[in-house]
């Protein structure tokens, strides 16, 4: 087995992948919401086809600013615990790991 410490992760090496996480969990909430959305207006107009158009118009706008918020709030995370993790890791002598190489 061989032994390695990990002593630093790169902020945005972190950030990116919280980011990344982050917006897949926007955008399926936010198109979850849109469809309640899209049921709501169907209902409240007695028109299905206009709650639809309705729905998906405002859906779409949703879909894109809940995705940005939620990969902005991903980046922000990832570079606090990347940042958090680099101090500790320094007062610590970091995490050892202890990998077995497949032959």
């Amino acid at each position: 087995m061989k032994g390695f410490s990990v002593m630093k992760i790169r902020l945005g090496s972190l950030a990116g992948f919280y980011a990344a996480g982050f917006g897949v969990v926007g955008f399926v909430v936010s198109v979850l919401a849109a469809m309640s959305a899209s049921v709501s207006y169907g209902q409240a107009t007695e028109s299905l086809l206009k709650g639809l158009v309705f729905g998906v118009s405002v859906g779409v706008l949703q879909a894109i600013f809940v995705t940005a918020i939620y990969a902005a709030l991903g980046a922000v995370v990832g570079f606090l615990n990347a940042l958090v993790f680099n101090v500790i890791a320094g007062i610590s002598n970091g995490i050892h790991l202890e990998v077995k190489e497949d032959k």
